[in-house]
């Protein structure tokens, strides 16, 4: 994937989230996604929440199950 796709997309991935899958199946998925990202089809129904407010999310019953953001 060119660089410019991720920087002119605003896209920042903070933590890591691999879960159980093994690092052989990302690896064999990885070609895939990128290439739905590039295509721009890619899209994460995600929730912001200023920093100010993470209290709150975190405790946040909220059951629509977007990923949190949170945003300064």
């Amino acid at each position: 994937m060119p660089a410019a796709v991720l920087r002119s997309s605003g896209l920042e991935i903070y933590g890591s989230g691999a879960g159980t899958a093994p690092v052989e199946r990302i690896m064999e998925a990885m070609p895939q996604f990128i290439a739905y990202a590039v295509s721009g089809k890619l899209h994460i129904d995600v929730k912001t929440v200023h920093l100010s407010q993470v209290e709150n999310a975190w405790h946040d019953k909220d059951d629509d199950n977007r990923r949190i953001v949170f945003v300064p």
